[in-house]
């Protein structure tokens, strides 16, 4: 099973889609769903 985490989630709080993604691989998620 892996961890996943969707982009929006970054951008309802004003992170862009490239930090965001830094962001989520820092915390450990092993998956994004880019909507």
């Amino acid at each position: 099973m892996k961890l996943g985490m969707i982009n929006s989630a970054w951008e309802q709080h004003g992170v862009g889609l490239v930090d965001g993604l830094k962001k989520t691989k820092e915390l450990g998620f092993d998956c994004v769903d880019i909507f």
